[in-house]
């Protein structure tokens, strides 16, 4: 029973991880796009890195976001499914997040790896910027969570180690 409750406190702290991250995120790149745009403001709610971003050269903030951006993809993938993980507890769950976002990962980088060759990235880039949206939000957290969770009340047989 104890090992549960420790379980479910790990899963929320995830969460909160997970809402935590989505802030950050949104106010870093709201702030890089703004200056990488050349705009005088920028619509971010905070400015705590503000000085900083624009003190660095326009070559270096482009690189620092793709950077940025690979490193919240892997956070937060990383996030939601260990959440996911310690809630459930089931290695067949673990496997079906973890191959939707293998499968994300895997059309990102063919987008990407063929609008690169094809000299076309800047026409991609706007299905990049929302497959890569989608990766670093909640949003697959607490659709799988609901979707497992119906999962396991509808079908009080399912045993998640078994196949």
């Amino acid at each position: 029973m104890r090992q549960l409750k420790l379980n479910k406190v790990v899963a929320f702290l995830g969460v909160f991880l997970l809402l935590l991250l989505t802030y950050f995120r949104q106010n870093f790149f709201l702030e890089i796009n703004a200056i990488l745009a050349s705009e005088a403001f920028d619509r971010s709610n905070s400015y705590w890195l503000s000085d900083f971003f624009n003190n660095i050269p326009f070559a270096n903030l482009l690189k620092l976001k793709w950077g940025l951006t690979m490193v919240f993809s892997i956070v937060m993938t990383a996030v939601t499914i260990l959440s996911l993980h310690f809630w459930f507890k089931s290695i067949h769950f673990f496997k079906v997040v973890g191959l939707f976002y293998l499968v994300l990962f895997v059309v990102i980088c063919l987008l990407a790896l063929i609008g690169f060759l094809t000299n076309s990235f800047n026409d991609i880039y706007f299905a990049l910027r929302k497959l890569l949206g989608l990766v670093q939000s909640p949003l697959p957290f607490f659709t799988f969570f609901t979707l497992f969770y119906r999962v396991l009340k509808k079908d009080d047989s399912f045993q998640p180690y078994k196949f």
